[in-house]
């Protein structure tokens, strides 16, 4: 194992951690906004670091580590499919994405893998969230640089595209919640009427009460008995999954409840 890798995996987590912190105080505290900027150069510098490592500009290991990091990402959609085919009977999903989905190919391998998860029939719409009051990027910066959906959007921007598919049944938002999530109307309507949400990827605090109370109906996330190697997954999406990730919902929410504290 390169462990120059591991180290700048390390450092990105810390960065990205501190990121999101510092993103919660700038209502607060007006100083958090240029160390949250800063420390999400340190995020992108490290992620070109690790695309330089394993090879993504010289070509060397490239598309073999492209493949495996698409395995464990797909194991996610598969494992979701499953839990979707078994838990609710009216399965028109809608996807919510980043701004950028229909450039970004994990998405169509994503859909790909909910779909064979749910034996090949689902009805998926993929969307994004559109900001009313989008935040001023400056002039020349580059797209990467743009600050993730979960961090700028509000609680009535999240409501505004639930409501351009209002015959959904399902929602999965791959860009978790807004930060004022307490505010969504989604909350407060009828529990016949509110389409299932699931959230892959970014689960804020709360998370485990909204779980209980069946806001949410699952949520997958980093298992605390994550392995991160440059070995491919099993052939088996479910063995890939459990190497990474954790699906925890109502079921569950004891023994995992603690990873949202």
């Amino acid at each position: 194992m390169d462990f120059s890798l591991v180290l700048i995996g390390i450092v990105m987590f810390i960065a990205l951690v501190g990121m999101i912190v510092c993103s919660k105080k700038q209502k607060t505290n007006p100083n958090a906004q240029p160390v949250a900027i800063a420390l999400l150069i340190i995020v992108v510098v490290c992620g070109f670091m690790m695309m330089y490592k394993t090879g993504v500009f010289g070509g060397g290991g490239a598309e073999q580590f492209r493949q495996i990091e698409d395995k464990y990402y797909a194991s996610q959609g598969n494992v979701v499919g499953k839990f979707i085919s078994k838990n609710f009977a009216d399965q028109k999903i809608l996807l919510i994405a980043e701004r950028n989905y229909s450039k970004d190919p994990r998405v169509t391998v994503l859909v790909d893998a909910i779909k064979e998860g749910m034996g090949g029939k689902a009805d998926i719409q993929i969307d994004t969230v559109e900001l009313a009051n989008p935040p001023k990027v400056p002039q020349g910066a580059p797209e990467m640089m743009d600050m993730p959906l979960f961090e700028t959007m509000t609680a009535k921007d999240f409501d505004n595209a639930l409501q351009k598919h209002p015959d959904c049944t399902v929602v999965i938002s791959t860009i978790g919640l807004p930060r004022e999530n307490a505010k969504m109307k989604l909350w407060s309507m009828d529990a016949a009427k509110r389409p299932k949400l699931l959230l892959m990827g970014a689960a804020d605090r709360g998370i485990a009460d909204q779980i209980k109370r069946d806001l949410v109906a699952a949520v997958i996330t980093i298992s605390p008995d994550a392995k991160f190697t440059e070995d491919a997954p099993p052939s088996d999406p479910q063995k890939a999954f459990d190497i990474r990730y954790v699906l925890v919902n109502k079921a569950n929410l004891d023994k995992y409840g603690k990873l949202f504290n």
